[in-house]
């Protein structure tokens, strides 16, 4: 049985799984998923006869990545501007493609139009955003151990499981993903990795018996659970949280917070877009927001600098890159998270745009430079918004979560059209559930923001009715 036939075996196995124990129900799909990204990788399947020239179909696909299907432009000028950039990009990281093993370079079996020879040898734009990566998770020092177990959701093709495994041989790899997607990626790390113990499970007898020694350890998101009590050192996402629901975004921060040992993530997912209310992003908010208060955040960029390639930075989300570390229980964490929590708020409470709110009688307006977008933005752990996010994270209150509010204000296209922050419906329900906010200190003197907070509620009274009044208007009611 050749590698296909054995995968499409294993493809078959897994989705009758998937049935039998309604996994789909408790974990439900991503609308992205549930269009036109499953339809494209089962005709890929189906007539699928040649390894390598399966990969290149894939590869040369919006398969996976509107951003890797972005790079796959035959127009070689762009290429060429696309790959020097990211280089350039390197420079000021403090990098040079030297200072990485000969080995890492773009597949052979990439599209060939992609490809740019730079330090003799083959690299390409979606090569290097993955590179980008590695480079950003090496500067935290989070790559630095021998013998590395990572743990990779949403693995896509196996693209970062490649070249990050030739820049840690040593490492192994377990990649959970949805089961037409690791039909990809088994078939694109064995064309790759001959000679490496590739395991592609459709058991959880076939999990216990190779979790400890298979190089690549592919695990079908049915079989997830399966994994519990397993440690890694890293756990890693880019992108794919942001394609989920809610509610398959807390099963899987539930899994690697409660159920797995995992010692740091690297996290890269959309934060702050603007969406239609009526849409599926009401409910697909959270990949951004999820990890509880046990976390130590050790790098935190809104607009990450290695998006911001020009020549395909329109095929991203507006992302957020977290690298966080995971702190033991300790008895005195709440304390020190209710601590952390209040400095951070303290620090924005004293910022002028809320003073400006106190001057203008408690009402929830913004000074005029800040009216169409903030007026000198910060995305770094030094920003206003890091601060309030991290606040809400470690100990949620009302007056945290509304300066959230009022600070996503400025960055909303327009309360009364179609378009609306997708965080900010997370957020407006956590400021409306008491169950979920903690009390405050009984001597803290809330006067001035519990008015603004008052002038808050009438006003997103009005604002709803404009809302109700507009979809009429525009024929969406």
């Amino acid at each position: 049985m050749n590698i296909l036939e054995y995968a499409k075996d294993k493809l078959v196995k897994i989705n009758r799984l998937c049935e039998e124990k309604n996994f789909y129900q408790r974990v439900p799909v991503g609308e992205i998923w549930l269009s036109n990204l499953r339809t494209i990788h089962r005709k890929l399947i189906a007539n699928a006869t040649d390894p390598e020239k399966f990969i290149q179909e894939t590869l040369a696909a919006p398969t996976f990545s509107w951003a890797a299907y972005a790079s796959t432009t035959k127009d070689s000028e762009i290429v060429r501007r696309n790959v020097a950039w990211y280089v350039n990009w390197m420079k000021d990281m403090g990098k040079e493609l030297s200072d990485f093993p000969y080995e890492m370079e773009q597949s052979k079996h990439a599209c060939q139009g992609t490809i740019v020879k730079v330090d003799n040898r083959n690299v390409s734009p979606e090569f290097l955003r993955l590179l980008a990566y590695i480079i950003t998770m090496d500067q935290h020092l989070i790559l630095n151990k021998p013998n590395l177990q990572i743990l990779e959701l949403g693995s896509g093709y196996g693209g970062m499981a490649r070249v990050l495994s030739t820049y840690r041989p040593d490492a192994k790899f377990t990649l959970i993903d949805l089961p037409e997607s690791l039909f990809f990626a088994y078939i694109y790390l064995k064309v790759h990795f001959p000679e490496k113990r590739i395991v592609y499970v459709s058991s959880e007898d076939e999990i216990s018996d190779n979790v400890k020694t298979a190089d690549f350890l592919l695990v079908p998101s049915v079989l997830a659970e399966s994994l519990e009590g397993q440690r890694y050192d890293i756990f890693i996402n880019t992108q794919s949280l942001g394609e989920m629901d809610n509610k398959a975004i807390l099963f899987w921060g539930n899994l690697i917070q409660e159920k797995l040992e995992v010692e740091s993530v690297f996290l890269c997912n959309r934060f702050l877009n603007s969406c239609e209310i009526e849409t599926n992003r009401k409910n697909e908010n959270l990949c951004s927001l999820f990890l509880d208060n046990r976390w130590t955040i050790r790098y935190w960029h809104f607009d990450p600098p290695f998006y911001h390639n020009p020549y395909i930075v329109t095929h991203f989300p507006k992302s957020l890159c977290i690298i966080a570390s995971r702190e033991p229980e300790d008895a005195d964490l709440q304390k020190k998270n209710y601590q952390r929590s209040w400095e951070l708020f303290w620090d924005v409470f004293y910022e002028d745009w809320v003073q400006w709110g106190f001057h203008l009688q408690k009402r929830i307006d913004l000074p005029g430079r800040m009216q169409n977008g903030v007026y000198a933005f910060e995305g770094s752990m030094n920003g206003t918004l890091f601060k309030l996010w991290e606040s809400i994270r470690l100990y949620p209150t009302k007056y945290n979560v509304f300066l959230m509010l009022y600070y996503l204000k400025s960055m909303s296209p327009g309360f009364l059209r179609k378009d609306f922050i997708e965080e900010h419906i997370y957020y407006e329900s956590l400021f409306r559930d008491e169950n979920k906010l903690n009390p405050t200190a009984g001597d803290m003197d809330m006067a001035n923001l519990d008015a603004m907070i008052d002038h808050y509620y009438v006003f997103a009274k009005k604002r709803s009715k404009s809302h109700e009044t507009f979809l009429k208007l525009t024929g969406k009611r």
